[in-house]
């Protein structure tokens, strides 16, 4: 790898496994290919769920997992051995009006359904859930987007103030979780959500495009990567967002962040800055393009220290 090429995107499909074998200088040894060995850390990433419709909707009793969704955790399962998982948004979508009860429901579902994924004699069950732009469509009478009280904070542990971002709504009614961080098994998570701006425009919906973070919660993701890199330059960091830059590779054009909105600007400025940064973001399902039909590289985006491919 050129040197100059400090940082990578990847694409979170539906059914990707990361394994990740010892770490020499920032990249993958093939030492542990070679010889066997169990990687040092097996994740399995997630995204755009997309439990809609007659899934939610309707009465209680009749809420369900998609089923593509379902046969990819039980997959999981049979084939990998995972120590986490991440999942990166949009659980819910193209729905109105859905009672509570229903999301309740939905989200137990996938709560359970991910911790089956994991080995039957796993003692943790690690998911970090990451927002995307559909979880406010289906209602703002409650707080849709909330995977944190439960179940992320049963799962993963209580975030201490300073490993948390929160934002208020526009309109004051909830306190959103924009942005967080965790540690774990020696590695540093950096997470930001969909906030107030997805909450807000266009009344919660998420069909649309000019998608932004807030400013305020990319503020904070940039002191807190000054943090974890202030003592060691090397380490590997794994961020993770739902809505990738417009210029990832085999995107669908328009599916990206806005990159002109002055958040969008300082979270790619911010990325760049630092080596053996891994971002897995999600969105971006629709169209032959978004699909790996090559190999891994077709959806890996590398940027130099500049933020330029």
């Amino acid at each position: 790898m050129k040197q100059n090429f400090v940082t990578k995107w990847i694409a979170a499909g539906m059914a990707a496994c990361m394994l990740l074998g010892s770490m020499v200088q920032g990249g993958l040894s093939t030492e542990a290919a070679d010889t066997a060995e169990k990687p040092m850390l097996t994740i399995a990433c997630l995204s755009d769920l997309h439990n809609q419709e007659s899934l939610i909707e309707g009465d209680v009793e009749d809420v369900k997992l998609r089923g593509v969704v379902d046969a990819t955790l039980k997959a999981i399962k049979e084939e990998e051995e995972i120590d986490m998982m991440i999942l990166c948004g949009d659980y819910t979508s193209d729905s109105t009006d859905i009672p509570q009860e229903n999301w309740l429901k939905i989200r137990e579902i996938i709560a359970e359904s991910t911790r089956n994924a994991f080995p039957d004699d796993a003692v943790e069950h690690p998911v970090l859930w990451v927002n995307g732009n559909h979880e406010y469509e289906i209602t703002r009478e409650y707080n849709a987007g909330d995977y944190y009280t439960y179940p992320m904070k049963d799962d993963v542990g209580e975030l201490p103030p300073e490993d948390c971002f929160y934002e208020s709504t526009y309109d004051g009614k909830y306190d959103l979780l924009a942005a967080y961080y965790y540690e774990l098994y020696g590695f540093d998570f950096l997470c930001l959500n969909t906030g107030n701006f997805i909450y807000e425009y266009p009344d919660g919906s998420g069909g649309y495009t000019g998608y932004e973070y807030s400013l305020e919660s990319v503020q904070w993701i940039k002191q807190k990567l000054d943090e974890i890199y202030e003592e060691n330059k090397d380490k590997t960091v794994f961020f993770i967002m739902h809505m990738p830059f417009d210029d990832s590779n085999s995107i669908n054009r328009g599916k990206g962040l806005d990159e002109s909105a002055q958040s969008t600007i300082l979270l790619k400025k911010t990325l760049a800055e630092h080596p053996n940064l891994i971002t897995l973001y999600g969105h971006d399902h629709g169209k032959d393009s978004a699909y790996i039909r090559t190999d891994t590289a077709q959806r890996v985006t590398q940027y130099d220290i500049n933020g330029k491919k």
